[in-house]
């Protein structure tokens, strides 16, 4: 990593450790202190061009600032509102004021008159709506190619956010449009399946870096605990366990790495690297939660250790934007329908082994 990208790091775990945030699940309250350091320091609208309001940046450093909040186990809504801001400046659809988060309203009622743009119909399980001010939208697909997004504002009158949770506590609502006005409608050539690839990277960097957490806390736990006279850590059973943790988290994290350098290098196997890593990574989440928790024993359940906020997390966020059997169907298809030499997908194309993990 170069010394930019530990800068940032360095400088988004002060941020975070200044804000004294929470920790435990379920959440009795999302820390909105660090959130608002964040978005002040402008870390939150990294990914959005200076020219429109952000803070620029690349998707590195996006995945950076992600990956560093995550793993102290803070919780904002910060990926929603990253994704919401960047899809908005490459749709050219103007960010409104406040913290933002996206859904796909692919499903949605679309009435267009005099200028207007009006929504109905209803979002299920959108992250955060309400913590959010405001909602970027993927517009159901029109006869072009180009794709719509919407903004709207979720204290409109027309705008119905029903309360709900993950797991760990953090917001999941329900949000229902009853003929809301769209504040402004923007279009790119952006697919929706690069929308979906730049989500799955932040949701399988945030699983990587809560199990990162996970496997940390599990090192110290066994290393202070004692049973029979000695650390938990000098049991062979135990050391073997650890190791299988450590291999798992460090295969979740070089899968992240290589999708993130091939994304910001715009390489054409970007999406093969990016489903990789999410089926590397949300096939690996019930192991490191399994493993965290057996080894922690009944503190780990407890709803004042910090276990749980990072295991019960990295369930919540599976699925999110697309499943690890989803993105293994994406793979299939490359080498299927696009008739790709499965073993280019595994080398770099020359006929030697990539260092990337497929």
């Amino acid at each position: 990593m170069n010394s930019h990208r530990s800068d940032i790091r360095l400088a988004v775990e002060q941020i975070v450790a200044a804000s004294d945030p929470s920790a435990g699940a379920p959440i009795t309250s999302w820390d909105s202190q660090a959130w608002s350091n964040l978005r002040e320091s402008g870390f939150a609208d990294l990914g959005v061009p200076e020219d429109q309001g952000g803070a620029g940046g690349e998707v590195a450093d996006v995945v950076d600032v992600v990956s560093t909040v995550v793993r102290r186990g803070v919780c904002t809504p910060l990926i929603e509102h990253m994704l919401a801001g960047w899809l908005a400046s490459e749709t050219g659809a103007e960010r409104l004021a406040g913290t933002g988060t996206i859904a796909l309203g692919t499903s949605l009622a679309v009435e267009r008159s005099d200028g207007e743009v009006r929504l109905s119909g209803r979002l299920d399980a959108v992250p955060w709506a309400s913590a959010a001010d405001w909602l970027t939208i993927i517009l159901p697909p029109t006869s072009s190619s180009l794709v719509e997004v919407a903004t709207v504002n979720l204290r409109d009158d027309a705008v119905d956010v029903q309360d709900g949770s993950d797991i760990v506590g953090a917001p999941l609502c329900d949000v229902v449009l009853a003929n809301a006005l769209s504040q402004n409608v923007g279009h790119n050539e952006t697919s929706i399946d690069h929308v979906r690839q730049r989500g799955a990277l932040l949701y399988a960097a945030a699983m990587t870096a809560a199990a990162r957490a996970v496997v940390d806390a599990t090192v110290l736990h066994t290393s202070d605990r004692s049973q029979f006279g000695r650390p938990l850590s000098k049991f062979q059973a135990v050391q073997q366990r650890i190791a299988q943790l450590a291999m798992t988290a460090v295969a979740m994290e070089r899968a992240v790495e290589a999708a993130t350098d091939a994304v910001a290098a715009g390489l054409p196997d970007a999406e093969v690297s990016v489903a990789s890593a999410k089926v590397i990574v949300s096939g690996a989440v019930a192991a490191i939660a399994a493993g965290g928790h057996q080894l922690h024993g009944a503190i780990g359940f407890t709803s004042e250790h910090s276990l749980g906020r990072h295991t019960g997390s990295m369930q919540s966020w599976r699925n999110r934007w697309g499943s690890d059997d989803e993105w293994a169907r994406t793979l299939a298809s490359i080498v299927l329908d696009d008739d790709v030499d499965v073993w280019d997908v595994v080398s770099d194309g020359t006929g030697h082994v990539s260092s990337v993990p497929r």
